[in-house]
C-alpha cells in the first residue's frame, strides 16, 4: 500500500549502505552507557550509601598483647564508642590440602594466593554463626583444628574432616577442618578465613587487631589519645578509605562513559559519511525510478 516506505526500508539494507555497521556502533555505545550507569549506581550506593553506616570508624593493627588491657579500657570508658571487636592475628600460607599441594586441589583460588590472616579463639566469637560442624570449646586441648569460611570452602571444594597444612612463621601446622562459619567481608569489619584452636598456635609471636565503632564527632579524639599512648599502633580510618575507593570508582566510571560516548560519536560520523558517500547512487536510483 505504501511503495515509498517499502523502497526506503529496502534501501536501508542495500549492499552499498552502511546501516549494519552504523546500527552496531550505536547499539554498542548505548549498551555500554546503560551498563556503566547501572553498575556505577549500584557501586555508589553500596560503597557511599550503605557501607559507611555499617563499617567501623577505625581499624587498629599491630597492637601488642600487653597493650590490649589499656587500649580496651580507654575505649570502653568512652560513651561515644558503641562497639569494639578485637582478635589476635598471625599470617599463614595454605600449602597443602589433604596432604596434596593446595593449588592442585583448589586451583588458583584467591585464598591460596599469598598469605592470609589467621586467628585463634577458645570460644565461638560473638556474632559468629557456624554453618556446619562444631566449635572445639574452651576446654579443648587436642590436635590442631580449623574453622574455615563457609563460602570460600565451598568454592574450594573443602569438606568437614579435610586437613589443611598452614605455614605460619616458617612452621607447618596440619589441622583438621571441624567447622564452617559465615564470614561477611562486605561490612569492612574483622573477618578471618582461618580460625584455629589456641593450642595449635601456642607460643607463636603475634599481635592483635581491633575495630572501633564510634560517633564521627569523637573519632579525632580517640585517634589522638591512642596515638599518644601507643605510638607503635597503626590506625586506619575506614571513612577515608571508603572515600578513596569512591573516588577511584568515579574515575573508572568517567573513563568508561567517555569511551562509550566516543563510540556513539563514531557511529554518528559513520552514519553521516555513509549518507554522503551514497548520495550519488541514490540520486541515480531516484532518476531511474522517475523514468
Amino acid at each position: 500500500g505504501r511503495p515509498a516506505l517499502r523502497w526506503a526500508l529496502a534501501a536501508i539494507s542495500g549492499p552499498r549502505e552502511g546501516a549494519a555497521s552504523v546500527v552496531l556502533s550505536l547499539g554498542l555505545g548505548l549498551s555500554v552507557l546503560a551498563a556503566v550507569g547501572q553498575i556505577d549506581g549500584n557501586l555508589r550506593n553500596a560503597i557511599s550509601g550503605e557501607l559507611p553506616e555499617i563499617a567501623p570508624s577505625y581499624f587498629f593493627v599491630d597492637i601488642q598483647k600487653d597493650q590490649m588491657p589499656g587500649f580496651t579500657r580507654r575505649l570502653e570508658n568512652d560513651p561515644a564508642v558503641h562497639r569494639i571487636d578485637s582478635a589476635p592475628m598471625l599470617r599463614g600460607i595454605i600449602t597443602r590440602i589433604n596432604d596434596r599441594p593446595a593449588n592442585e586441589v583448589a586451583g588458583g583460588h584467591w585464598v591460596l594466593n599469598g598469605d592470609r590472616g589467621v586467628t585463634y579463639s577458645a570460644e565461638l566469637p560473638p556474632r559468629t554463626r557456624l554453618t556446619a560442624g562444631t566449635w572445639w570449646g574452651p576446654e579443648y586441648d587436642g590436635p590442631p583444628q580449623i574453622s574455615f569460611a563457609a563460602e570460600e570452602a565451598e568454592e574450594m571444594g573443602l569438606q568437614l574432616g579435610d586437613t589443611l597444612t598452614v605455614n605460619i612463621l616458617g612452621r607447618d601446622i596440619t589441622a583438621t577442618i571441624t567447622s564452617f562459619r559465615e564470614v561477611d567481608f562486605s561490612t569492612a569489619g574483622i573477618g578471618f578465613i582461618l580460625s584455629m584452636n589456641p593450642g595449635a598456635l601456642a607460643g607463636a609471636p603475634h599481635s592483635f587487631i581491633s575495630t572501633v565503632y564510634a560517633d564521627e564527632a569523637a573519632e579525632a579524639e580517640i585517634l589522638r589519645d591512642l596515638a599518644g599512648a601507643y605510638p607503635n599502633i597503626t590506625a586506619i580510618r575506614v571513612r577515608d578509605a571508603i572515600t578513596r575507593v569512591a573516588e577511584v570508582l568515579d574515575g573508572l566510571a568517567a573513563a568508561t562513559s567517555y569511551g562509550a560516548a566516543a563510540t556513539l560519536l563514531t557511529g554518528f560520523l559513520v552514519l553521516i559519511g555513509a549518507a554522503a558517500a551514497g548520495e550519488t547512487a541514490r540520486t541515480y536510483e531516484a532518476a531511474v525510478l522517475k523514468t
